[in-house]
């Protein structure tokens, strides 16, 4: 038993020394083990069954100290563990708006993204309403002192029970939050398959078979393209070549053009969605692409790569 508490002491140490608890759990673990030693003099000294009786009930008061101190100490590390959980959540939470509004910028459907972000925010939710539980009972702990020194055996064990299923839930929560972080997870990189970010230093050249989808403030330059078509945001300014060139206007206001040879779409907040064969094209300005198919791309000197079978990316009426 002595050992065992010496352990404990010296973890103690440890945890103080790391910043993870505030208060000095090996001073009263030190006390405890001074006791005990004190306990051993008092069994050699017993003349009755009285006296034994009387000695071993108080070893196992201190043991149940002993235990209700290791538990609040280790519920206090948990408590905090998990409020930094909870921030690190909040962190990537905003980080996954923006990644999903870079998305939906780019002309994709998010809506299942933003199901799942709401979804996991939910639970990030719930974990927080039981860890404040715990946190505000760490405040004003009943049953122990400042020290988490046991004051009060009864309500030292209402008080362990209580935070213990505190924080029960909270993990059991963060742990549902997390798997929907996982789908989350492959949600987005399904999402972001193909996709090129434009930060108006480099020119994205591309060529391939498939479709293509730029948005931002862009000059898109179509050099050439086997029966391609191409639809753009009715604010774009378009000019082709080819001597079968279609124009429609679509019910969204869109514009479709077929049977160019060649194509120039300029301006600012533009879409433009283009399918074909032996695509060659160039894009300049600040916005995104993404590119579904088979092909390659570069932007300058700054990245490179292959088109994206697994893109989503509409298809062009």
């Amino acid at each position: 038993m002595i050992a065992h508490i010496e352990l404990l002491k010296n973890r103690a140490v440890e945890a103080e020394a790391e910043g993870k608890i505030p208060f000095k759990a090996q001073e009263n673990f030190a006390g405890y083990i001074t006791e005990l030693e004190a306990k051993k003099t008092d069994v050699q000294n017993a003349q009755t069954r009285t006296d034994f009786v009387t000695v071993i009930k108080s070893i196992k008061e201190i043991w149940t100290k002993v235990n209700l101190e290791v538990k609040y100490a280790a519920g206090y590390v948990l408590t905090t563990k998990i409020g930094e959980t909870l921030t690190k959540a909040d962190n990537l939470s905003a980080r996954l708006e923006d990644e999903i509004a870079r998305q939906k910028a780019a002309g994709k459907d998010v809506s299942r993204l933003e199901e799942k972000l709401n979804e996991f925010k939910d639970w990030i939710a719930e974990a927080r309403t039981s860890y404040d539980s715990a946190k505000s009972a760490y405040a004003s702990p009943t049953g122990f002192d400042s020290n988490g020194k046991v004051t009060d055996i009864r309500q030292a064990q209402t008080f362990v029970k209580d935070v213990g299923g505190y924080l029960r839930e909270a993990l059991k929560d963060i742990k549902k939050a997390f798997s929907t972080l996982k789908d989350l997870y492959r949600e987005v990189v399904k999402h972001r398959a193909g996709l090129v970010v434009l930060k108006g230093t480099g020119k994205l050249t591309a060529e391939g078979n498939g479709r293509a989808l730029l948005v931002g403030n862009i000059t898109v330059n179509v050099e050439s393209i086997k029966n391609g078509k191409m639809r753009v945001s009715d604010n774009t300014v378009v000019t082709t070549t080819g001597a079968n060139v279609t124009q429609e206007v679509l019910r969204n206001g869109d514009i479709k053009y077929t049977g160019f040879d060649s194509a120039t779409a300029t301006g600012s907040n533009i879409k433009v969605v283009l399918s074909g064969n032996s695509i060659k094209l160039t894009a300049e300005g600040t916005g995104s692409a993404v590119l579904k198919g088979k092909g390659t791309y570069s932007v300058g000197n700054e990245a490179s790569g292959e088109w994206s079978e697994a893109a989503e990316l509409e298809e062009i009426p």
